[in-house]
């Protein structure tokens, strides 16, 4: 007869593929908190581990040191935001109208001004901020996988409405750079020095964005 395996697990007692998956959730999960709510500098790999209930060497065998841990959490956390979007199903595979466009943007615009808001993101970009100085590459790193993600997003729904070749602004990502600062302007701003934003005037600012967007000139396909 063959030696019975504890469901879940293989022989050897080796975690599976799905365990060893969630185990990883956790821990990202656990930095994440830690790292928002103590800063980088009052966070460390002993209390990450202790928490997360990995063993120290196989937190250190993961990531190296706790800059790689932390640009993991910052990956994590532009990975479920890129799947937030992509949720959205605002990008489809057939060319667009400009008014078709329209409600596109306001629901794009919409989602990620409400997301750039919230406690999490907002304590994400400040202890991202603290550190931009100690690691400027890494500042870098997710200025690309973040806002770049993100521009690339809106620049892949532009083209399906949008003749850029006989537009005033001819490079789609830039367009969409311009789209993306018109939707976040004060209220992120404000978001993130302290200052309780007036969730009530985000649809307002939102319609305005997408109006004054859609106003320069750009030439329908």
């Amino acid at each position: 007869m063959g030696v019975a395996v504890k469901e879940g697990k293989h022989a050897g007692g080796r975690p599976t593929r799905e365990q060893a998956a969630r185990r990883e959730e956790r821990l990202l999960d656990v930095a994440t908190t830690m790292f928002l709510d103590n800063g980088y500098d009052g966070t460390s790999m002993d209390a990450i581990a202790a928490a997360s209930g990995i063993g120290k060497p196989s937190l250190y065998a993961r990531y190296g040191d706790k800059r790689a841990l932390f640009l993991a959490v910052l990956r994590h956390s532009v990975a479920l935001w890129a799947s937030e979007l992509a949720a959205l199903g605002c990008c489809p595979q057939h060319r667009l109208d400009l008014s078709e466009l329209e409600p596109m943007l306001v629901a794009v615009g919409r989602h990620i001004l409400e997301r750039s808001i919230t406690p999490e993101c907002v304590a994400l970009k400040r202890v991202l901020t603290s550190q931009a100085g100690q690691f400027p590459d890494l500042s870098a790193t997710l200025q690309e996988a973040g806002w770049g993600a993100i521009v690339r997003h809106v620049a892949a729904l532009l083209r399906l409405a949008v003749d850029f070749e006989r537009s005033p602004v001819r490079d789609p990502e830039l367009a969409a750079d311009l789209f993306l600062s018109l939707v976040l302007g004060r209220l992120s701003h404000e978001a993130l020095i302290g200052i309780e934003v007036d969730r009530s005037a985000i649809g307002g600012r939102i319609a305005a964005a997408v109006k004054i967007f859609l106003g320069l000139g750009l030439v329908a396909r």
